[in-house]
Order: structure tokens, then sequence, then C-alpha cells
């Protein structure tokens, strides 16, 4: 069995290389399989009082799910249980 040595570099991009990443993502679902239905949505993580803490837009896509934005106001993790350390 023979093995290739592949060299590449990792490094942090712009938005230009996400949007380059969708694209090509998306180009290759479409060769691959039938497109399904696409839905564009919003959650949000409300603490008792009202106030937003944490939310994240995303879509669904040739049946993958693709987080675009995901926030969370770290204020709230001391003490919440929900976020840890571990």
């Amino acid at each position: 069995m023979a093995t290739e040595s592949m060299n590449f570099r990792i490094a942090e991009s712009d938005s230009s290389v996400a949007e380059l990443i969708e694209r090509e993502l998306l180009k290759a679902l479409r060769q691959s399989l039938e497109q399904a239905n696409n839905e564009q949505f919003v959650l949000a993580a409300n603490s008792d009082q009202g106030r937003l803490i944490g939310g994240l837009t995303a879509g669904t896509s040739y049946g993958w799910l693709l987080i675009k934005k995901l926030w969370v106001d770290w204020s709230e993790k001391e003490g919440s249980g929900w976020i840890t350390d571990e």
C-alpha cells in the first residue's frame, strides 16, 4: 500500500474564505444530493429576566445544518451550570 505525504498549512483567515468554504461545500453537495428544503432560522437564549444571553443564526441545506453565527454572553457563564470548563 503506497502512501503519499501531503503538506499543508492551517491559518486563521477572513470572511471571504468563509464564504468560499460555504460555496464549495454547497457545490459539492449539489453534485451528489438532491436539494432539500432550505430553512433559515434564529434561536435565542434569554435569562429569567428576559435579557438576551446567547443565540445563533443558522440554516439547513442538503440535509446539513450550517451554524453561521453563535454568541454567548460569557458574563452569564459563572454559576449557570450550563457551560463548564471541562
